[in-house]
């Protein structure tokens, strides 16, 4: 699999609030890290539409820059946030070969 890896998520906001996401990694779900933006491609994290029925966008991650040419596991949490306070964190584990196809 190569790098950048694109990520699909969906922001609901019953108030329809503009919102932000913090796009974070982790290998062991204790310590999280900043996940690096491609940003040439994908949406940005900042500015977000919301409403009700949701809206999808996509965070394309430069894996390569934050694992290395490695394999790992790692779990990906998107948690958005409005002017008022942080909503509830979506998080998924997944399989990577960064050095060849997706495990």
């Amino acid at each position: 699999m190569s790098s950048p890896i694109e990520v699909a998520y969906q922001l609901r906001d019953a108030d329809g609030d503009v919102l932000s996401v913090a796009v974070e990694y982790s290998l062991d779900g204790q310590t999280w890290f900043a996940a690096t933006r491609v940003t040439t491609q994908g949406d940005t994290t900042r500015g977000l539409l919301s409403n009700a029925v949701g809206v999808v966008y996509r965070f394309a991650w430069d894996a390569l820059a934050d694992l290395g040419a490695a394999s790992a596991r790692p779990l990906f949490r998107v948690t958005p946030s409005d002017a008022a306070a942080a909503g509830a964190a979506a998080t998924v584990r997944f399989g990577l070969d960064l050095s060849g196809a997706a495990t």
